[in-house]
């Protein structure tokens, strides 16, 4: 909302990063191809490299670009599916910040039917992280075994949610 999105499908090597601001790596392909359904109004960015984080096809390219772009210093968010797993990758593969609705939201709209089971074992190295308090705050959904899907964000004020304390 109020943000132009222009989608290019290119090699990764073609982009010049000194253009954006932040690097955004969106989880799930449908609302990669949709971001114009999600509200970025309250984010403090505003020209973004959104790519898609990949499946089999895309992934390669994708890790490469993360880790130039890593190497420049500025800022990379994680915007997928908050869940165990989802939460896991935005901790533990050098992203800044998570891009979520505000806690009300998640608690809110979580559940537990989008808590898949086999993302369980990433719960204990994600609750005894190093993590910055607000992001502790979303925690405390997944302890519950509640989760949210990247789609049911759609029509919400996201923000981008710090990861790390010493971040």
């Amino acid at each position: 909302m109020g943000m132009t999105i222009e989608v290019v499908d290119t090699d990764w090597r073609n982009i010049i990063l000194t253009q954006f601001d932040v690097l955004i790596a969106v989880e799930n392909q449908d609302c990669f191809y949709h971001l114009a359904l999600f509200d970025y109004s309250q984010c403090d960015f505003h020209s973004p490299l959104i790519i898609y984080r990949g499946d089999r096809a895309y992934s390669k390219g994708a890790v490469a670009l993360k880790s130039c772009w890593l190497k420049t210093g500025k800022t990379a968010i994680y915007f997928g599916d908050f869940d165990p797993k989802g939460a896991s990758i935005a901790t533990n593969e050098g992203y800044h910040f998570m891009l979520l609705p505000s806690p009300d939201v998640v608690i809110k709209k979580s559940s537990s039917a989008m808590f898949p089971d086999a993302q369980l074992k990433f719960l204990p190295e994600l609750l005894r992280g190093e993590v910055h308090s607000h992001f502790r705050d979303y925690l405390l959904v997944l302890e519950k075994h509640q989760a949210l899907r990247q789609q049911k964000m759609q029509g919400k004020i996201l923000k981008m949610v710090m990861l790390k304390a010493s971040d």
